[in-house]
């Protein structure tokens, strides 16, 4: 799994509460570069962080980690062969 998957899904939860990357940060005791490089999926961070962080945004564990939804697959197109 792609660190910027998580990433996203945490500042998506973030933006739609209305709550800032410092905000986030302080309210956490981290600091906000740290808020970033983890929404932005440069790093992972501690497992701990990543699960308060998702706790803190209203996020369960399957909401986190959990499959992408319906609308952010995109299949492979079918490859019609000659016979």
């Amino acid at each position: 799994m792609k660190h910027g998957y998580i990433g996203t899904r945490l500042r998506d939860a973030r933006i739609t509460k209305k709550i800032s990357v410092q905000q986030l940060a302080r309210d956490m005791g981290i600091a906000v570069e740290t808020v970033l490089d983890i929404e932005a999926g440069a790093t992972l961070g501690h497992s701990s962080t990543i699960i308060e962080m998702g706790s803190v945004l209203g996020l369960s564990l399957a909401d986190l980690f959990g499959p992408a939804e319906e609308s952010n697959i995109i299949p492979f197109p079918k490859v019609e062969r000659d016979k």
